[in-house]
């Protein structure tokens, strides 16, 4: 951790906040998204490292402390946990014309690996109904599907 020098003497523990991240470095979090002042935070709580900073900011998915508003990985999770709820739950709305308007998961993409920087991404598609992972050449009986980590669903609708 860094340490920060007061009237000479080191103070381990505390964080030196003048030392700004690289220019070149914040423009490369920020171009993948992510708001300047969450990329400042994960570059310092980090010591500048990029690859760590990036897995910070995918690992600290709380309330942005600036402004108060949640972050856009906040917001992915929260809407997320919405579409599976709305997915599963039964339609209290007004009736679809040519049907009942329901709809099943069919496949999703997740991926497979410890960091967005490592790994690859596999396909989970229901087929005569069991699950079935395409994962490059292979294709495997899925036992247990990680819904929850999908990053695309497909749906399809459910005739009536």
């Amino acid at each position: 951790m860094p340490e920060l020098r007061f009237l000479g003497q080191e103070c381990p523990g505390f964080l030196d906040f003048d030392n700004q991240p690289p220019e070149e470095m914040v423009s490369i979090v920020v171009s993948m998204g992510f708001q300047r002042n969450v990329a400042l935070r994960a570059l310092r709580a980090m010591n500048n490292n990029l690859e760590h900073a990036l897995d910070w900011i995918f690992s600290h998915p709380e309330t942005d402390e600036e402004n108060g508003t949640p972050t856009s990985e906040a917001m992915d999770i929260e809407n997320h946990l919405n579409a599976n709820i709305l997915a599963e739950s039964d339609p209290e709305g007004p009736r679809i014309k040519d049907g009942s308007g329901r709809y099943e998961l069919f496949g999703f993409i997740s991926h497979m690996g410890t960091s967005t920087m490592s790994g690859h991404y596999v396909c989970h598609l229901k087929k005569e109904g069991r699950w079935v992972i395409y994962n490059d050449l292979k294709v495997c009986a899925s036992e247990r599907p990680p819904k929850e980590l999908g990053y695309i669903y497909f749906y399809r609708r459910i005739p009536s």
